[in-house]
């Protein structure tokens, strides 16, 4: 039987860590200091298509031990009120889940949830501004409430023509290296 693991490429190869990440420079000004190291100063709605690194990026950015929750499954407002209520009241002795001293929550798929659920979140990220941040992730920036959107630095992971020479490149590049680590033949691109 074939390994599960070795076909699940995207997942084995997910970037973890911000060098490994391709990114538009206005992206990496929004979210980088002049050392390079990730600077969260607000909330972040990370938004655009599927598999343009949202989740990737956030992955990155949320330390361990922070609170992570699909949106799309646990989308009720009870699930809101339980998990994340109780998550933001805690303490964290130890700053093990914290990022520039703020406990993460991360909301992924965040499109797929109420408008109700939407609304007792804009009141958390209220409640709990002074020690929490939220980062959640979006395909469809319309379905988000606008209270949201003026929490929130919004990333758009959209790009334009002229980013994509660059970007196809980059990707080029580092499709070509898991092909090799993977041992898969190829052919170059003409």
């Amino acid at each position: 039987m074939i390994d599960l693991v070795k076909k699940l490429y995207w997942q084995k190869y997910r970037p973890k860590n911000i060098d490994a990440m391709i990114l538009l420079p206005r992206i990496q000004k929004q979210l980088l200091n002049s050392e390079g190291q990730i600077v969260l100063s607000n909330n972040l709605l990370l938004t655009g298509s599927p598999g343009t690194g949202k989740t990737s990026l956030s992955k990155i950015i949320v330390p361990k031990g922070a609170l992570t929750v699909n949106a799309s499954y646990n989308s009720s407002v009870e699930d809101l009120k339980d998990t994340v209520i109780e998550y933001c009241k805690t303490g964290d002795i130890f700053g093990d889940n914290t990022l520039d001293g703020f406990k993460i929550v991360f909301l992924d798929e965040f499109d797929g949830v109420s408008a109700k659920y939407q609304e007792a979140l804009r009141g958390f990220i209220e409640e709990f501004a002074d020690n929490c941040r939220f980062i959640l992730t979006c395909n469809f920036k319309n379905r988000i409430i606008e209270p949201l959107h003026s929490r929130c630095g919004v990333i758009d992971f959209k790009f334009d023509k002229k980013n994509l020479a660059a970007l196809c490149g980059q990707f080029l590049i580092r499709l070509k290296d898991i092909l090799t680590t993977e041992s898969i033949t190829f052919a170059e691109p003409v």
